[in-house]
């Protein structure tokens, strides 16, 4: 199954600086340029994931979202907003 996750941050003063992926509660992506991840999930797996948000001053992240994939795969997008 591949999934596409979005991070989107509505308002930041400053701008923000680094956007993360959590999966499991481990970091397993950093980007500045852009919050979107396609990710491969694995038939038979459980994974929870988040997006987090930071900048100077500070640190904000959204809730886990849980997948457990059973059986055939399909796409699944998931968009993210933190306010």
């Amino acid at each position: 199954m591949v999934a596409n996750f979005t991070c989107v941050v509505e308002a930041s003063n400053p701008a923000v600086e680094t956007l993360r992926l959590f999966e499991n509660g481990s970091v397993v992506s950093n980007k500045r340029d852009s919050g979107v991840w396609i990710r491969t999930l694995s038939t038979g797996g459980n994974a929870a994931y988040k997006c987090m948000a930071s900048n100077s001053v500070g640190v904000i992240s959204s809730d886990y979202i849980n997948f457990k994939v059973e059986g055939e795969t399909t796409e699944f997008f998931e968009e993210q907003h933190i306010l």
